[in-house]
């Protein structure tokens, strides 16, 4: 997945997102339906317009970045309040990412990891 302006974080083929799953389940039938091409024709258009404001909504962001900005963290609260999106005055400890896709991105990656950062 790439951090650059204009992509998305969450990989909508994964293999646990639940379109992926219908067309495996549509791969199993033999012959398959028009039905089942057109229901997953429609998901997949709606897939592709939430995907389109995902994108839209990190490019605003990223585009409200002030002057001194030198990149963004993203982390657990330490309260357990749930997700922080910071922007940046500092390098903080050399953390701190070129992007919100790419601080988004190692959230995830740390939190996957079972090492989700606490600050």
């Amino acid at each position: 997945m790439s951090d650059k302006p204009g992509t998305v974080v969450a990989d909508p083929m994964s293999t646990t997102h639940p379109l992926v799953a219908r067309l495996r389940e549509i791969a199993d039938h033999d012959p398959v339906s028009c039905y089942d091409v057109a229901e997953v024709a429609c998901d997949l258009s709606a897939l592709l317009d939430e995907l389109g404001r995902d994108r839209e909504r990190l490019d605003w962001l990223e585009s409200q970045t002030g002057d001194q900005h030198l990149g963004w963290i993203c982390r657990d609260s330490t309260t357990g309040r749930g997700w922080r999106l910071h922007e940046c005055q500092s390098q903080w400890d050399g953390r701190a990412q070129p992007n919100v896709r790419a601080a988004i991105s190692l959230a995830m990656q740390s939190r996957d990891a079972g090492n989700g950062e606490k600050e």
